[in-house]
């Protein structure tokens, strides 16, 4: 990923949690990897769409400005951005993840 395709605009450490202020460019993604703790995001402008893998299947869902979307510890994820989106994520703990090689590949 280019360095202009996202960027942090600010995080915050907090003792449990880390957030995190993120803008990504139109037509990119961000993601594809897999937490060992539960990730929340919240769309604040635009949207994204989410793709998560569960089993054999995977499953998409666009997101709005508003919704806040929790992913399980432990399922894969990657962002799609149809628009430039900012974003809010953040984790109930310190987070270590890892690449999901299957959605590795769907970047461009």
């Amino acid at each position: 990923m280019k360095l202009t395709d996202a960027w942090m605009l600010y995080n915050i450490d907090l003792k449990k949690h880390k957030i995190y202020n993120i803008f990504t460019k139109a037509g990119k993604y961000r993601g594809w990897k897999i937490y060992d703790v539960d990730k929340h995001f919240l769309i604040m402008s635009w949207t994204a769409e989410v793709t998560t893998h569960d089993w054999d299947d995977d499953i998409k869902t666009m997101v709005v400005p508003g919704q806040i979307v929790r992913i399980w510890a432990g399922v894969p994820n990657i962002f799609y951005f149809p628009e430039d989106t900012e974003m809010i994520e953040w984790f109930d703990k310190h987070a270590k993840s890892e690449k999901y090689e299957r959605f590795y590949k769907l970047k461009k």
